[in-house]
């Protein structure tokens, strides 16, 4: 069986690693796993040599980045050197292309261990990101959530809608925390 798991893998955070290449070895019990190497946009400026935006925090991490810039550097490559060996990967996939692809050759969907549904870390701008309820996949694919997370996060009632309209074609879902489920 083919398993793919959409997960945060690309940031420097040992937690995120450590649950994704956990919940793939969990995974791997049932079949082949390839993680999605999806990039999220504001995911992925986390493994930027020298991050910045434009506020006073953007500035503190700027300098920090900077003055640190040697030890970031082999972070970043110790990072990319274990998620490469230890997460069997796909070809990395943007949004646009997870749409067009479809990747259709997989039989089993999962997203999670991690707090994937939480939009305050997945968006600058609080915005929920589908790919990580797999909305990519075809709708005859069997889709699970396994311990996703929200966090803290409280849904307005537009969300909670949209959500549920998101997770209507699952098979199974499980969360991390119980107050997501009433959330």
């Amino acid at each position: 069986m083919k398993i793919a798991l959409v997960t945060i893998h690309n940031v420097t955070n040992y937690g995120a690693i450590l649950q994704a290449y956990a919940t793939k070895i969990a995974l791997s019990k049932y079949g082949e796993v390839n993680v999605i190497d999806y990039q999220n946009q504001y995911l992925n400026k986390n493994m930027h040599k020298v991050r910045f935006e434009g506020s006073v925090h953007g500035v503190k991490m700027l300098i920090h980045d900077l003055l640190n810039l040697p030890w970031r550097t082999r972070l970043l490559a110790r990072f990319k050197k274990f998620t490469d060996s230890n997460l069997n990967l796909t070809l990395t996939m943007s949004d646009t292309d997870l749409f067009e692809n479809r990747l259709n050759e997989y039989d089993i969907y999962v997203c999670g261990s991690d707090q994937i549904w939480n939009p305050a870390v997945v968006s600058p701008i609080d915005k929920i990101d589908p790919i990580f309820f797999l909305s990519f996949a075809n709708k005859k694919a069997k889709k699970i959530s396994y311990a996703s997370s929200i966090g803290h996060h409280i849904y307005n009632d537009e969300k909670k809608k949209e959500i549920a309209k998101l997770l209507n074609d699952f098979k199974l879902i499980t969360t991390r925390e119980s107050d997501g489920v009433k959330k």
